[in-house]
């Protein structure tokens, strides 16, 4: 690799190569959006464990020379790996490997063995750079492998990054840490084969999980036939007509059975509703169309109790069905609701008159848990998944119930009567925390149906944000990008805030699609609005760039035009800068950006 070095820099190429010096120079020393990334990223990683993830993402070259934005990429894997799985199939090539040692040429293994890359070719070498990534051939058979044209006047070849910052040397030099996201792009040295931002690349493209991981996850649904009032005691309850869990498998299962083409992402509460009639735990249930799609009409519960919608003559009485997600009223219909794994659902009859629903599904709840309807099983039974894997003998049945760690460093918990929680979340001092098929306890990322979590890893752990495994709530930095999580109060504890606003003690902020804090303009629909570095909403005068903006004092919304602040007319560019010192068709705006006179 020395050679090759040598070569380049002496060849007509020298000049190229003194651009890709820069942009590496910028990398490493914070001068672009993914050097900070990068550093917050190198920060917040630890030694791995058995049971903690990393990134790995393949990008096979730009679709253009001045990519517009992330999609313009085209990747080939983007996906977290476990260290064990990367640890096996690192073993396969030299048995003497350990978690400690683990290189980003191990990743590759582990996405061979995984198969989702075919092949890679990286040689080894003793030299400066270590080993050397020659070539990479993805799952559907193209090969990219590194090249220079005769003259040097163009090259082709595989760049590494570590934690999106350029790496000076070679993979066997890059060790694997937990958390860490390692980087392999197609690049040359007239063409931009890599994002400019690794943070908006990931915002766009969420790496997959860990197959190793997961589960078959279930939502909730509620159904609750009016109140009761005890006027002696003031106390209330609710006729419960069901309160399942159900696997989102199942109701797949179900729902399948008259429409053989149904899918998984697009299982909506009408699926669940015919779930649970297959199920037993209703009876019947009537629907009927609209111009606004399906609506529910009546309801007969188990015990053949029926309730339909009525209007009284004169409409000074309704009775109906109403719906919730996660104790919020739904403004859609049935078939508008999707599914999504983790999320509840309630159906409450209801009159205009008389709040008939409980006020506070999370009380409700703590009163009235769902009844869990077993998992999918694993012989290929409910829900089909595949065959059962034999635990290790240190995670079967323990003696002595409580944790337990085993010889990998993975860590499990037995329940007081002598079971292995596996394939669940179960509360432990306070906390949630999620196992695996295996019983394993899962760290880092899950995505389960439509919803993430975050487990903490060792190195949250000491960073102070819980122990080890429990799921994180409120705000929490990953990989020095904030995130928020919901608390019991706020509805499914530990699922993820994204694609919304959040006010939290006074002061808004904006979840983007990936869950990541947004920090800087941001434009929704087509209006701007800017969040601070903190990612607090910013309203009334900001001086941004040299220029003075005008936000909204209530809803945060960058002004144009014209607009009246304390008496006083201001204008303000299509671009939300303030015009100062200048006439706007008759009228003079001074230098703070008043209107002082007209012609």
């Amino acid at each position: 690799m020395r050679e090759i070095r040598k070569t380049r820099i002496e060849g007509a190429a020298a000049k190229a190569w003194l651009a890709v010096f820069a942009l590496a120079t910028a990398l490493v020393m914070g001068l672009s959006p993914a050097a900070a990334w990068a550093d917050d990223a190198r920060a917040a990683q630890a030694p791995l464990n058995a049971t903690d993830t990393v990134t790995l993402t393949v990008i096979g070259g730009a679709a253009s020379a001045s990519p517009a934005g992330p999609d313009d990429y085209q990747v080939w894997v983007n996906k977290e790996y476990a260290a064990a799985d990367i640890l096996t199939a690192a073993k396969k090539q030299d048995a003497a490997e350990t978690l400690a040692t683990l290189d980003a040429a191990d990743l590759l293994a582990a996405a061979q063995e995984a198969g989702d890359i075919a092949a890679y070719d990286a040689p080894e070498n003793t030299g400066f750079g270590g080993r050397y990534l020659q070539a990479i051939t993805s799952k559907s058979g193209v090969e990219l492998a590194q090249w220079n044209a005769p003259d040097f006047s163009a090259s082709l070849y595989w760049s590494l990054y570590d934690n999106g910052a350029y790496a000076e040397t070679g993979m066997s030099f890059t060790p694997l840490k937990a958390n860490g996201a390692y980087q392999f792009c197609w690049n040359a040295y007239d063409a931009a084969g890599v994002p400019s931002s690794w943070a908006a690349f990931y915002q766009d493209h969420e790496p997959a999980g860990p197959a190793s991981t997961e589960l078959d996850p279930s939502v909730t649904l509620t159904v609750t036939g009016g109140e009761t009032t005890d006027w002696n005691t003031g106390v209330t309850s609710y006729d419960v007509w069901t309160n399942h869990r159900m696997t989102l498998s199942s109701v797949l299962e179900a729902v399948r059975k008259t429409n053989p083409d149904a899918q998984l992402e697009s299982l909506t509460l009408a699926d669940l509703l015919a779930a649970a009639k297959q199920h037993g735990y209703l009876k019947d249930y009537e629907i009927e169309e609209s111009t606004y799609g399906p609506y529910l009409t009546a309801i007969t519960s188990a015990q053949d109790k029926r309730l339909a919608g009525l209007n009284s003559p004169n409409f000074d009485l309704s009775l109906y069905w109403s719906l919730y997600v996660d104790g919020s009223y739904a403004q859609t219909g049935l078939g508008g609701i999707r599914l999504e794994a983790g999320h509840a659902y309630q159906i409450g009859w209801d009159a205009y008159t008389t709040a008939l629903a409980p006020t506070s599904w999370s009380a409700f709840y703590q009163a009235k848990p769902p009844a869990k309807v077993p998992a999918a099983k694993p012989d290929g039974g409910q829900g089909g998944q595949g065959t059962a894997t034999k635990p290790d003998s240190s995670q079967s049945t323990a003696a002595k119930p409580g944790w337990s760690q085993a010889a990998n460093g993975t860590w499990s918990y037995v329940d007081a009567n002598g079971t292995l929680v596996k394939d669940a979340w179960k509360r432990i001092g306070g906390e949630w925390y999620l196992f695996d098929g295996r019983g394993v306890m899962v760290t880092g990322w899950k995505k389960i149906g439509g919803t993430w979590y975050y487990l903490n890893t060792a190195a949250d752990a000491k960073a102070g944000y819980g122990p080890t495994g429990a799921a994180a709530v409120g705000w929490q930095s990953v990989k020095g990008t904030w995130y928020y999580f919901r608390t019991a109060k706020e509805g499914v504890e530990g699922s993820m805030v994204a694609a919304q606003w959040l006010q939290k003690s006074g002061t808004w902020y904006h979840l983007g699609k990936s869950g990541a804090m947004d920090t800087g303009w941001l434009k929704l629909g087509s209006t701007w609005y800017y969040l601070d570095r903190s990612g607090a909403m910013a309203t009334g005068w900001q001086r941004l760039g040299g220029e003075w903006y005008y936000l909204d004092p209530v809803s945060g919304a960058m002004q144009t035009g014209w607009y009246r602040v304390g008496g006083t007319w201001y204008y303000s560019y299509g671009s939300g800068a303030m015009a100062h010192d200048c006439w706007i068709g008759a009228y003079y705006l001074n230098g703070s950006g008043a209107w002082t006179r007209s012609r």
